[in-house]
């Protein structure tokens, strides 16, 4: 049994740092998204940042 699960520990390594590089990714969008709704409604991001999930909440 253990041996057997060793066997997985790349897979999950390599999952986790896809995992931590793809959050790492969303947090870089929503950085930029951010900064562009501000340059092109400016005063309108407190409202948005208060809902942050609620246009990305949608399946696409």
């Amino acid at each position: 049994l253990r041996s057997g699960r060793l066997n997985h520990w790349p897979e999950v390594q390599e999952a986790t740092r896809l995992g931590i590089e793809g959050l790492e990714q969303i947090k870089e969008a929503r950085k930029w998204n951010l900064v562009i709704s501000e340059a092109y409604l400016p005063g309108e991001t407190e409202e948005a940042e208060k809902q942050p999930l609620a246009s990305q909440s949608k399946p696409s």
